[in-house]
């Protein structure tokens, strides 16, 4: 006999709340004459999921043209 399957329809997520992500920037230095921040979190609702902290880096370093030779 031929089997049949029942594929759920709708939205899955319709049931369930919303939920509130943010992405906070702080501890913003002058760099080259623009104010980068150094510091990026991922709250989840109230809950930090990642805390991203950059240190130095330079803003459109030379790159050698090597770097992008196919090995």
């Amino acid at each position: 006999p031929p089997t049949t399957s029942v594929a759920p329809s709708g939205d899955p997520g319709a049931a369930r709340p919303d939920v509130i992500w943010k992405l906070e920037f702080s501890d913003f230095k002058l760099e080259d004459g623009v104010n980068w921040p150094r510091r990026m979190k991922l709250l989840v609702e109230t809950q930090v999921r990642e805390d991203i902290r950059l240190g130095r880096f330079k803003i459109n370093p030379k790159l050698d043209a090597k770097r992008f030779d196919i090995k």
